[in-house]
């Protein structure tokens, strides 16, 4: 897989050393990581859609995730063929859809929580409306650079946590995979964010295991739909609305 010049310098990040003894509350650091991001950011995040253009070990994908920040979520992927996986998070729980049998089933825990594992650009601003915290935020060392790691556990009691620069700038997320395929550990750095509000990162790197996927956001919108898309229901964002690889508005 081609990356941008330079763009995987220092992302396998050796394990860091001992946390530093300087901590401070959760909310302090969200607060600054909210200012970082601005408040036209924020107004995004309240119901966000975003297109990205996925390059990966298993070829070229399309995916597309809808984020209301009071917990729906819709998740679609596609490659050239058609879509590869549909499910959400509506107001009666998690669900998924079979393309090949036109009907919805009962997504498992461990599904719901890969998709909440992709909703990255709410994670980083609003980790708590998806993850339960733990405890307050404690500065650590990784690569050289200082970070406020915040920990919070996922929807099936697995340890997570996102960090941020000391001025506020998300950095990455460490999250869990619960599918039981591959490395159980999954580290999802975001960067490429514009000059100007709102801040909405364009690139993110996910490293699980040997494999490497790089999302390239196209698209990233107030989501106008109706909560009845977060509801199970055939592809709404298929082929014929595929946005071309042109760069975020």
């Amino acid at each position: 897989m081609r990356l941008l010049p330079g763009l995987l310098c220092g992302l396998l990040l050796a394990p860091p050393p001992p946390a530093a003894a300087q901590t401070a509350s959760q909310d302090s650091i969200l607060a600054l990581a909210r200012r970082w991001l601005g408040p036209a950011t924020l107004e995004r995040l309240q119901s966000l859609r975003a297109v990205a253009a996925v390059k990966g070990p298993r070829g070229p994908i399309q995916t597309v995730i809808r984020s209301r920040l009071a917990g729906l979520t819709r998740f679609e992927q596609f490659d050239d063929r058609g879509p590869l996986f549909i499910a959400g998070v509506g107001r009666r729980g998690p669900w998924t859809w079979s393309v090949r049998e036109a009907r919805a089933d009962t997504l498992s825990a461990a599904g719901a929580s890969v998709i909440t594992g992709h909703e990255f650009h709410l994670l980083v601003a609003y980790p708590e409306r998806r993850w339960t915290p733990r405890g307050s935020a404690r500065l650590e060392v990784a690569a050289g650079d200082t970070l406020w790691r915040l920990e919070f556990t996922d929807r099936l009691g697995a340890p997570v946590a996102v960090r941020y620069a000391q001025d506020g700038r998300p950095v990455d997320l460490l999250l869990v995979n619960h599918s039981g395929a591959g490395s159980p550990e999954v580290r999802v750095r975001v960067f490429d964010w514009p000059a100007d509000e709102p801040r909405l990162f364009r690139y993110a790197v996910i490293l699980h295991g040997s494999e490497t996927w790089l999302y390239h956001y196209l698209m990233l919108e107030p989501d106008s739909a109706s909560t009845a898309v977060f509801e199970p229901s055939p592809p709404v964002d298929g082929p014929k609305r595929r946005e071309r690889e042109e760069g975020c508005p």
